[in-house]
């Protein structure tokens, strides 16, 4: 395994593992999950994350140390940009014998530059919160529920920090709710202070909103600080791996995203995922023809854009409609004018209007509906027609979390990466 890729993930076991990288294909990087010691040299092309699961959980303190050791050295002297420890969500296994191996080996690669562990083991979407440094499961201190009943790994203590370092010889520091309530500066300074004084700071975190804040400061923080090792249980090693501004760094075959709708929801989900990505998006302006619009475009693409397309502009208040009724259908036949000149790995069209008006210019009769990349953002496959099997994700305007337009560019091309190939393949995905 070289270590070429920005990400390596050490994960304890698998379906953790798969869950983790999820996470990471969210924010548009092609992800692989490899099973420590199953030929690692064969990551496949372009990775840029690679999450490996050691099965160590049950494992002795040492037994897993050297399952993690091995999958260090399989990096042959390259080393990743970033570096996590994925941990179980309520803090089962050997993971202190785990995280101190990792830092030994990060130190050891970097002489001269100080390495310090940044844990945030919270999950707030799966009812996973840290407070005070009691980690919590459904608002219970950990040990006092399933987890400390678990018949072969029983968590003893519900304090993080304690659970985290234990049977090693690292430190470790708590950095507490308060501090994120105070401003930007202050969360830095404050997490500043902690990394400085010890080998593991273990953050409180409640909210989504914590995990991002806490991923700035790191981010913020890491040319001062040297290195940092995330310890998490998923969603923030994600996080700061988005805040260092870590991207896809080979090119894919491009999504086209075909916006109709004004609504301030989906601006703020496009300006997240040119910020994770990398989009060349234009505002289309009355002006401009349909074949204007696709030029621009297909020259985007030339230029290496993995992700190009189209909004309508934001609405002017007293104007009454925000664009004309004539934009749904150009903005179709620019769609169908892109894909006969370049190949795409799918389209994203957002707006009822648009997206139907997308389909017929495609010609399709329907769409073979295949996953749910978020509640009502739909992904499928073209029915019919010249572009018959493309992929395809359709949503509402004001529906989807911040996150959901990443998640769908993600999710096309994973449909393409899996699609290519096969002889389920279209023509037009093999040019």
């Amino acid at each position: 395994m070289n270590g070429v890729f920005p990400v390596l993930v050490v994960a304890d076991d698998l379906t953790g593992a798969n869950a983790t990288a999820a996470l990471f294909v969210r924010l548009g990087l092609r992800t692989r999950t490899l099973a420590a010691g199953s030929g690692h040299g064969h990551v496949g092309p372009g990775a840029d994350v690679v999450v490996v699961t050691t099965g160590s959980r049950r494992l002795a303190p040492e037994a897993a140390a050297d399952r993690v050791r091995g999958v260090l050295a399989a990096l042959g002297g390259g080393e990743p940009q970033l570096l996590v420890k994925r941990v179980d969500s309520t803090l089962r296994g050997p993971i202190g014998a785990e995280l101190e191996v990792m830092l030994t080996h990060r130190r050891s690669q970097r002489p001269g530059r100080v390495a310090a562990a940044l844990a945030v083991p919270a999950y707030p979407a799966a009812g996973r919160t840290t407070v005070g440094g009691i980690h919590l499961l459904d608002g219970v201190p950990l040990a006092r529920g399933p987890a400390g009943r678990d018949p072969v790994t029983p968590v003893t203590s519900s304090r993080a920090a304690a659970l985290l370092v234990a049977g090693t010889t690292l430190t470790a520091t708590e950095l507490h709710l308060d501090i994120l309530d105070r401003d930007d500066h202050a969360v830095a300074e404050a997490l500043a202070v902690a990394l400085g004084s010890a080998d593991v700071t273990v953050a409180d975190a409640a909210t989504d909103a914590d995990l991002a804040r806490l991923a700035a400061a790191a981010a913020l923080l890491r040319p001062q600080v040297g290195d940092i090792v995330t310890v998490d249980s998923g969603p923030f090693g994600a996080a700061y791996c988005d805040a260092l501004g870590i991207t896809a760094q080979a090119s894919r075959t491009p999504v086209l995203v075909v916006i109709g709708s004004p609504a301030e929801t989906t601006r703020l989900q496009l300006r997240a995922a040119s910020r994770s990505i990398g989009a060349h998006i234009d505002v289309v302006a009355g002006h401009f023809s349909s074949g204007e619009v696709a030029a621009r475009a297909v020259d985007a693409i030339d230029a290496g854009a993995a992700v190009v397309g189209w909004q309508v502009p934001r609405p002017q208040l007293g104007t009454g409609r925000a664009w004309p009724e004539q934009v749904p259908s150009w903005l179709a036949g620019a769609t169908r004018q892109v894909l006969a000149a370049r190949p795409v790995a799918g389209v994203f069209a957002c707006g009822g209007e648009v997206a139907a008006a997308v389909l017929d210019a495609l010609e399709a009769r329907g769409v073979d509906v295949r996953a749910e990349v978020q509640p009502l953002v739909v992904a499928g496959r073209i029915i019919g027609g010249p572009w018959d099997r493309l992929p395809i994700v359709t949503k509402g305007g004001l529906v989807g979390d911040g996150n959901a337009i990443t998640a769908s560019i993600g999710h096309l091309h994973s449909m393409h990466e899996t699609l290519v190939g096969t002889t389920e393949a279209p023509e037009v995905l093999r040019s």
